[in-house]
């Protein structure tokens, strides 16, 4: 199952405008429900610079989660900019709410991931973050992204998508 979604103002804007923005496709692959009781996949992204991964992020344009079934899910999110250089924070929470309001939800299990450079403006990249089952606790744990593992400016999939010097194949 595959849900499509357009994202924010994190710095970004929503898909609609100039050609000359960068625009990051990212995938997040969802896991199997846990369990017995409605378990939905809350996704986040923000600008870096404004918004610190371990701070609170509340925005009425965020959107709603996705829920967990017997069968893995796809949340796909386009993020779009006209600025390079950002780096992106994802957060993943798994909560009993759709948009991680019920009181249980504060505390809820999260996954945490900064996504590094991974917009190039005039291009499109892509990333795909597997998560392989659903956590059970917050962790403050940061996954780093590196930028030579956001897809983007070559053709097929690569195991790095930066030249021998460490630059970006979009840079």
């Amino acid at each position: 199952m595959t849900r499509m979604s357009l994202v924010l103002s994190l710095g970004l804007t929503l898909l609609a405008g100039c050609a000359s923005d960068g625009v990051l496709e990212l995938t997040i692959d969802l896991p199997l429900s846990p369990g017995a009781e409605r378990v939905f996949a809350f996704t986040q992204a923000r600008d870096a610079t404004n918004n610190p991964i371990l701070d609170e992020w509340r925005d009425d344009a965020d959107l709603d989660g996705v829920e967990l079934g017997t069968a893995r899910t796809e949340d796909h999110i386009s993020l779009r900019s006209a600025r390079d250089g950002i780096d992106v924070n994802v957060k993943v929470s798994f909560c009993s709410t759709a948009r991680c309001s019920a009181l249980p939800d504060a505390n809820a299990p999260q996954l945490l991931y900064t996504l590094h450079t991974p917009i190039y403006v005039g291009q499109r990249t892509s990333y795909t973050q597997h998560i392989p089952s659903a956590p059970t606790t917050r962790d403050p744990t940061v996954t780093q992204v590196d930028k030579c593992d956001i897809a983007g400016c070559v053709g097929g999939e690569l195991r790095s998508y930066c030249r021998a010097d460490g630059t970006h194949f979009c840079e």
